[in-house]
């Protein structure tokens, strides 16, 4: 459905469907030593506004390396931020909402995602904290990272 998308290293696109949408956005997404997310999200939406269907099959598997600098917690927390703000350049929050909206979501987040992750560090044997932080702080950081890229 809108707004849940493939991983991008799995995804498989007929060319002539990335051509027809004008293809991913060379804005997006790394370049070189350079942290950010977000090409293959945007191109999705461009496929879903275009008539094409989405679909996920969970038969498909990868063997993927991924360097270990990307478990750092600071990786991870850079990611998110880099993350929130490709997710606000392709849909940019409402003119005059940039405050509205991280007041909101911190306090969502505050009132709602800290607690969880809490209880389940606290009630959950063998959930590490290392995953509760990372799981409370990357939404923190995805949230201001959508925040300041919304001027």
């Amino acid at each position: 459905p809108p707004g849940h998308y493939l991983t991008g290293c799995i995804m498989a696109v007929r060319t002539q469907e990335v051509l027809e949408v004008g293809g991913f956005d060379p804005d997006l997404g790394m370049t070189g030593r350079q942290v950010a997310t977000g090409e293959e999200d945007h191109l999705q939406d461009k496929l879903r506004a275009a008539g094409h269907s989405i679909c996920y099959d969970p038969a498909l598997t990868i063997r993927h390396l991924v360097q270990p600098y990307k478990y750092a917690k600071r990786k991870q927390v850079a990611l998110a931020l880099a993350h929130g703000r490709a997710s606000a350049r392709i849909t940019p929050l409402p003119a005059g909402q940039r405050y509205r909206y991280l007041v909101r979501e911190l306090s969502r987040l505050t009132a709602v995602t800290l607690p969880f992750n809490l209880a389940r560090l606290l009630l959950k044997p063998g959930y590490p904290w290392q995953h509760a932080y990372l799981d409370t702080i990357r939404k923190y950081a995805f949230a201001l990272g959508r925040f300041g890229a919304s001027r």
